[in-house]
């Protein structure tokens, strides 16, 4: 039994009903309707994949078991790690035996469309064909598929009379001739001619798919045995009674979808250079997934921001099919040589000659022709479509319009509360927190090393994800510490630690890109190019000018220093907002900064210290405390580093 439309139904009502509850609590409903949703499209699609009549049924139950695989790594603290695991490792081996016969289903589509426009005398939509060398004893034989289901005696009998038949015709052909051609012997291949080539080479892909379609039935079959998707739906259904409270919040969604999207469009930038080199072709293949897998993130979010991100995921879906008409390209390229050598060892082996073999090589050298000459196409098409994406701020604007449900918008300065080495530090990360928002802060990032002692650590993620804070993942935040005596933290092993630290730290970035008012701002614990160095007074300037550089950045935040510090160095500013939470036996005040970006586009950062009260890991102001250090920008007029006098809104 499965989940049935009536009870999607009733859960998005469900889902309505919660409101502005906590934000766990509508994470993971939000995550459950549209797993469920891809579940019913998976399931309807089956019956008409056994089928096998319709292409489009093998197509739906692929994109349906995609969406699936990307939207559970998404709620991992929804969804038990090793099931989430289970449940992908069985969607994939399935994936793959839908993704081969779907893959030939659009090479037998493609190579039908492509006949009928030979046959038709009709061009193939590329330039026009080289002229081939045609050798005068090649008899013309039209390659037909039912000669496979010949018996041997008569393969000879028919191999003869169409030599001859053809042979003849040549004669006529020739004889028929100007006398200024006659002693040519290179001349443009009619369109006729190319024809039994691109015939020989679908009929060997419908052979083909004809024996995978019993690999397919085969794989849903023993998804059917597995029980995977039924135990995926029986979870969700328990899952669904069982979540009814739900404490205050409703900011932890928006938080999780901005950061998913935001790694993967780093992931693509990366690899997305590589269009750069036609010559790269297995990277550009990878620069294909990475749009799908964005694309299909964007997709689970998509009813979360209303359908306002439906233009960017039409744009990621052009740009999909586009590289992947690049990548089937690639495919045929390298497919027909070795097809080639293969035809022709059959026909050898059925004829006991090449004469066959011969008339089609027209066809198919003609084909692959056309294949190369559309990939030089396509490749600047797809190249020149990548760098309109970058001259149009494409991706920043897209962070920018996630990121924008996290910030109170307004005319005035944007401003922007900055934490790190939170240390496990609760009560200090409350008062902080109260203090950034008494001052006009509406979004809060986390520079990381958050965990502090196994109890400590569940409190501050609840914290994190009760005011949907931006977070990445600090050295001591993947090595999961557990504390021992208050102020001290020791390395421990990851399970001394609570699965949900473990679960929410491992699902976070290292580094992260924001976009804000056209301000590039990039977050990260450590250094830009370490994660385990750090950036502070002490930094040479040399050093500074290469990671702006390198991250293309208005703004870098750091920390695992602990030392609050503020510098403008080649047109980035440099940002560590300090402790939250100082490990060291003489406990400083807990600092923080503010970011602020005016309406002007200037940013100008405060730097503030709180004197965390006896509950909190700091007990008062030391006196030992370090002074702030800040330094002005360069070129500037004014000072735009300020220690903690901004006097908020």
């Amino acid at each position: 039994m499965h989940i049935t439309s009536h009870r999607l139904g009733e859960i998005e009502k469900e889902m309505e009903k919660l409101g502005d509850r906590a934000e766990g609590e509508i994470s993971c409903k939000y995550g459950t309707v549209y797993v469920l949703k891809q579940i019913t499209a998976l399931r309807k699609e089956i019956p008409g994949v056994l089928a096998a009549k319709e292409i489009e049924h093998i197509h739906g139950m692929r994109v349906a078991m995609r969406r699936l695989r990307s939207a559970l790594p998404l709620f991992p603290l929804c969804f038990p790690g090793k099931r989430i695991r289970g449940w992908r490792s069985g969607l994939r081996k399935t994936a793959r035996a839908l993704g081969e016969a779907r893959d030939i289903d659009v090479q037998i589509e493609f190579l039908m469309e492509y006949l009928s426009l030979l046959k038709s005398g009709k061009p193939t939509g590329n330039q026009a064909l080289l002229p081939v060398v045609i050798p005068e004893k090649s008899p013309l034989i039209v390659f037909r598929p039912g000669w496979s289901s010949l018996s041997i005696k008569y393969r000879h009998l028919v191999r003869s009379l169409q030599s001859f038949f053809s042979r003849a015709r040549g004669y006529l052909d020739r004889n028929k001739k100007k006398e200024g051609d006659s002693g040519s012997r290179t001349s443009p291949v009619p369109q006729p001619d190319l024809i039994p080539g691109v015939e020989c080479i679908l009929f060997r892909k419908i052979q083909k798919r004809a024996r995978l379609q019993k690999k397919v039935e085969k794989a849903i079959w023993q998804l059917e045995k597995d029980g995977l998707i039924g135990d995926l739906e029986r979870y969700l259904r328990r899952y669904g009674r069982k979540r009814q409270r739900s404490p205050e919040a409703s900011r932890e969604i928006f938080a999780t979808a901005f950061l998913s999207v935001s790694f993967r469009i780093d992931e693509l930038l990366i690899i997305g250079e590589s269009l750069e080199d036609p010559g790269k072709i297995s990277e550009h293949h990878a620069t294909r997934i990475a749009v799908k897998q964005l694309r299909y993130i964007l997709e689970v979010w998509r009813n979360l921001f209303k359908d306002a991100i439906g233009q960017e995921i039409e744009t990621l879906k052009r740009l999909q099919d586009l590289l992947g008409d690049l990548h089937d390209c690639d495919v045929w390229i390298a497919y027909l040589p070795e097809f080639l050598k293969e035809e022709e060892q059959r026909c050898n082996a059925f004829f006991g000659n090449d004469d066959h073999f011969k008339t089609l090589i027209p066809g198919i050298e003609a084909f692959a022709r056309d294949r190369k000459e559309r990939r030089e196409q396509l490749h600047e098409i797809a190249l020149t479509t990548w760098r309109e994406l970058a001259f149009t701020q494409f991706w920043d604007g897209l962070r920018d319009k996630l990121l924008l449900s996290l910030v109170t918008q307004g005319e005035g300065p944007i401003r922007i509360g900055l934490v790190s080495n939170i240390a496990g530090a609760t009560s200090a990360l409350c008062q902080v927190l109260d203090d950034s928002h008494s001052r006009g802060t509406t979004l809060i990032l986390n520079a990381g090393d958050a965990l502090g002692s196994p109890r400590a650590s569940r409190e501050v993620i609840g914290i994190l994800r009760k005011e949907g804070i931006v977070s990445v993942a600090g050295d001591k935040d993947r090595r999961s510490p557990s504390g021992g005596g208050g102020d001290t933290l020791k390395a421990a092993s990851r399970r001394a630690q609570p699965k949900i630290a473990r679960r929410f730290f491992r699902a976070l970035p290292s580094s992260l890109r924001l976009s804000l008012r056209g301000k590039s701002i990039f977050l990260t614990h450590g250094s830009p190019d370490m994660p385990g160095g750090y950036v502070d007074r002490n930094t040479p300037k040399e050093e500074l000018c290469r990671h702006a550089r390198e991250t293309h950045a208005s703004v870098i935040i750091s920390g695992h220093s602990c030392y609050p510090y503020s510098r403008q160095v080649c047109g980035t500013l440099f940002v560590n907002p300090g402790s939250v939470g100082r490990v060291e036996e003489d406990a400083s005040p807990a600092t923080y900064a503010i970011l602020e970006i005016g309406p002007g586009e200037d940013v100008t950062v405060y730097h503030h210290e709180i004197a965390t009260g006896p509950a909190g890991i700091n007990a008062g102001i030391s006196p030992n405390s370090p002074p702030i250090l800040t330094e002005p920008a360069e070129g500037s007029r004014k000072t735009p580093l300020k220690k903690g006098n901004d006097p908020g809104p």
